[in-house]
């Protein structure tokens, strides 16, 4: 695997960004899996014909895929309990599609799931965990043992190119009560994740476990709640995933970026962040926000890249999916899927993600900042005196004469930063308000800061009593459209 990617932060440049070197990293990242762009496939394994898999694994070979993920499903590799202290699993419904997949070149990022009926705390839905947290790491353990670093069927099927899991999900949305039954309990998927990274890592010393896919919409939350309970993880999560699926991809960014603070701020900054679902639904109701496949594949492109040069140590991207079913109008969920079911030809969005992938297939160097805030935008205020030869017409003769006036040129200016570099191109934001007797009123100006970094709103007006109102600035945001984080700084600060 591996290929070693450092977060730093560097001022980034996308168009009119300045680059700045030298910059303090906020965190050093661990070694990352060396595949970043794949895609999610549980729809096409757990749902297709067997005989269709091969026109799509051809298919995703021919569109540079290398990272697949879907279920290590425990209830069919160990549908039966142990006797006599003795497991008995069922690996053949699954070394047919690993061997398949290696011969392509594809990887397979396991999530290993869910409990089986003899081990769970309830029969009543599939998701509900184990009663011993114990009897998963073993179950976890066993699955690296067959396809992890010289894993069994990798010295059993020698003509194969040995492509082992390298990387291993422990659960999936385990902050979701729909995968999670009856509620999270982040205590208890905190022991099933520490049992399961003990017998992983006894497997295979050199695999890194990863917390399961958090719904992004209070993963931070989560995270924060299993270090409380169980400060036994500090140092021992290689990778916290996430499924940000959001209204869009600027705010499924922001899922991201506060995750990786609350675990920079947990003391956790070498802890990777893989996107291993995220994705928009184009027919149908359900879950996620509904879009056009132009839509998707805008969103697609843009969050690929933008995670893929970002400062958030994100090892991985995978949408969900590469094809579902596209037959029930009413369901969201068969309309996920970036690629045709029948031929397996893809879609808009498909074709957008092949093209990022091939650019992509790497994580680059992290030289787009997200996760590190650095917006800063200063405002002041100047004034100066001037005088200007106007001409006037007296109304009392109708003649006009040339005469001498003075004004007064008053401006305020906000200075926009990125990691202390001046940022040009940023939109600046001016909030004024303004008395006029009784009445009050706010003013917005808008302005776009220059090469320097800066902006300027100037007002020249006569000077005495035909000056007229004064303004007060008080408040200045800048944003910029290659930045997630704005920045806002509060002023009171007089334009006389």
């Amino acid at each position: 695997m591996i290929a070693l990617q450092i977060r730093r932060t560097l001022a980034a440049a996308l168009g009119a960004l300045v680059l700045v070197l030298g910059l303090p990293a906020s965190g050093q990242a661990r070694p990352a899996p060396e595949e970043y762009a794949g895609i999610n496939i549980q729809k096409l394994i757990f749902g297709f014909a067997p005989t269709s898999w091969f026109g799509h694994f051809n298919a995703m070979e021919r569109a540079g895929i290398q990272l697949v993920r879907f279920d290590a499903l425990w209830q069919r590799i160990e549908p039966n309990p142990p006797q006599d202290g003795e497991h008995v699993y069922h690996w053949d419904r699954f070394d047919p599609i690993i061997g398949e997949l290696a011969k392509r070149g594809i990887r397979w990022l396991p999530a290993v799931e869910y409990a089986t009926k003899w081990s769970a705390t309830s029969t009543a839905h599939y998701a509900a965990p184990p009663r011993d947290p114990a009897v998963y790491g073993e179950f976890a353990g066993a699955v690296a043992r067959r396809y992890g670093a010289n894993g069994s069927y990798w010295r059993e099927n020698p003509e194969i190119p040995a492509l082992p899991v390298t990387d291993y999900e422990i659960w999936n949305a385990p902050n979701n009560a729909a995968h999670y039954y009856p509620r999270p309990d982040p205590a208890h998927y905190a022991d099933m994740f520490l049992a399961a990274r003990e017998a992983i890592r006894a497997a295979d010393p050199g695999a890194d476990v990863w917390v399961g896919g958090l719904a992004g919409v209070d993963a931070a939350d989560f995270v924060r709640r299993m270090f409380a309970a169980r400060p036994a993880l500090h140092g021992k999560v290689d990778a916290v995933a996430i499924h940000p699926y959001a209204f869009d991809a600027d705010a499924a960014t922001r899922m991201i970026v506060e995750l990786r603070n609350t675990l920079d701020r947990l003391g956790e900054a070498r802890a990777g962040i893989p996107v291993t679902e995220v994705g928009w639904h184009t027919v149908g109701d359900g879950p996620g926000r509904r879009i056009s496949d132009g839509q998707r594949a805008g969103y697609l492109a843009a969050l690929t890249e933008r995670l893929a040069r970002s400062d958030c140590g994100v090892w991985t991207f995978m949408p969900h999916t590469w094809s579902t079913k596209e037959q029930n109008t009413l369901s969201g969920g068969e309309w996920y899927g970036l690629w045709s079911p029948a031929d397996a030809t893809p879609n808009a969005s498909g074709r957008a993600y092949e093209a990022t992938v091939r650019r992509f297939a790497r994580a680059r160097s992290a030289d787009l900042p997200l996760c590190d805030r650095p917006l800063g935008v200063e405002a002041s205020s100047s004034s100066r005196a001037s005088t200007r030869v106007v001409r006037r017409r007296s109304s009392r003769t109708g003649r006009s004469a040339r005469v001498r006036r003075r004004y007064r040129r008053s401006c305020n200016e906000a200075t926009v930063t990125v990691s202390s570099a001046p940022l040009p191109g940023a939109t600046v934001k001016f909030r004024y308000y303004e008395r006029r007797g009784r009445k009050r009123r706010w003013r917005t100006v808008m302005r776009t800061t220059e090469e320097n970094g800066v902006a300027y709103v100037c007002r020249s007006r006569p000077a005495g009593r035909r000056a007229g109102r004064p303004l007060h600035l008080r408040r200045v945001t800048a944003s910029h459209p290659d930045l997630v984080h704005g920045a806002v700084t509060v002023s009171r600060l007089r334009l006389p």
